[in-house]
């Protein structure tokens, strides 16, 4: 159905939508068949049908159906070649998709824009994101952080933390909660390493897939 020329990085769910592994996306030697890099423990369905999201830098994110072949093992990991059987959703880079979150986020240090404002709290403080694209964020905190501003931060809801840093776009005043002050911040994401970028995405999608199952219940 289609050809991912630009990906080396891809999820495999069940076909219920279950997170089964990542999977390392690679050409074989001749150049001629793509083939997927898997841990030793991921087992196949008895069908070979999976579902997948392909990362791929021209594509965006393919969230597909593939049917799954046994390749070859090599020590600790094992190949696979696949077939894209469908194609459901495909995601363009430049059209980020935003999802609504609420997760905490701890801002461990902030460069201010504006020596006017009052400056945060030495040391860590904590946040609250309201929703979260792989170009940027929306958070909510009880500190005026001018426009221009720099926030560092951990987005600790995937398997591993993802290092950001953002730049205010925008602030407004939001109604007090529980007598203390609210602060919206919607910023944009700067110096995105590809690392940050893959598990930002990758979180992101999952996100959207969970609301879409819940939906459907």
């Amino acid at each position: 159905i289609m050809e991912l020329t630009n990906c080396n990085k891809a999820e495999i769910y069940a076909v219920d939508g279950t997170p089964l592994c990542e999977a390392h996306v690679y050409w074989d030697s001749a150049g001629m068949y793509q083939l997927l890099e898997v841990p030793c423990s991921f087992e196949l369905s008895d069908t070979g049908e999976h579902m997948a999201i392909f990362y791929d830098s021209t594509a965006g994110l393919v969230h597909c159906r593939c049917q799954l072949r046994p390749h070859g093992n090599e020590g600790e990991v094992k190949s696979c070649s696949f077939t894209i059987t469908e194609v459901l959703e495909t995601i363009q880079r430049r059209q980020d998709l935003k999802v609504p979150t609420n997760a905490e986020i701890e801002i461990s240090a902030v460069q201010m824009a504006s020596a006017s404002a009052a400056p945060p709290p030495k040391g860590a403080f904590t946040a609250v994101t309201e929703n979260l694209s792989a170009g940027g964020v929306y958070f909510v905190c009880q500190y005026a952080l001018p426009v221009d501003s720099e926030v560092h931060f951990e987005l600790k809801e995937g398997p591993k933390p993802i290092e950001l840093t953002a730049v205010v776009l925008r602030q407004e005043e939001l109604p007090p909660k529980k007598r203390l002050p609210r602060f919206g911040h919607g910023c944009r994401f700067i110096n995105l390493k590809p690392a940050a970028e893959s598990g930002l995405r990758s979180y992101i999608f999952r996100c959207q897939r969970d609301m879409r199952q819940r939906r459907q219940r």
